[in-house]
């Protein structure tokens, strides 16, 4: 299987991340889908890739 990875963002800037998950009853103007996801092997410490998706 091939991993295939859709655009990807290196990260969310500290701003945009305070914009879009700040605890608030009403939100307007945010409609944005964000996920975040980390890539790790069974015989790896570290991670294999990591990174940030977007409306997709």
């Amino acid at each position: 299987m091939t991993l295939r990875i859709r655009n990807p963002m290196v990260r969310i800037y500290p701003k945009t991340f305070y914009y879009h998950f700040n605890n608030r009853p009403i939100l307007s103007g945010r409609n944005d889908t964000w996920l975040c996801f980390e890539v790790k092997t069974k015989n790896s410490p570290v991670s294999f890739y990591s990174g940030v998706f977007r409306n997709q």
